[in-house]
């Protein structure tokens, strides 16, 4: 059987202390605006494609700007497009 933390140990009060199994190594993502870019530009096609999943597409990020979950990225930020969309930062 293989246990999934590495090390661990009980305190006087029954509790336990563990060793969490995170990496050592940091993780390195590459480049991936090329992957992006190609995935927007099919998703792109398909809205303009389908008028009824375009409006439903429209009428979901108008909800999400309203509520601040998403924003409207200033263009002087970004090397996009007008009108691309951005996640705030989160606390």
């Amino acid at each position: 059987m293989r246990r999934p933390f590495r090390v661990h140990s009980q305190d006087l009060d029954g509790g336990y202390t563990v060793e969490l199994p995170f990496r050592n190594s940091e993780l390195v993502l590459g480049n991936s605006r090329e992957s992006a870019v190609k995935r927007f530009l099919l998703v792109e096609s398909r809205l303009l494609a389908s008028p009824e999943i375009h409006a439903e597409y429209v009428k979901a990020m108008r909800q999400a700007i309203a509520v601040n979950f998403v924003k409207l990225a200033p263009e002087e930020e970004l090397d996009l497009p007008p009108q691309c969309l951005l996640l705030p930062p989160t606390p």
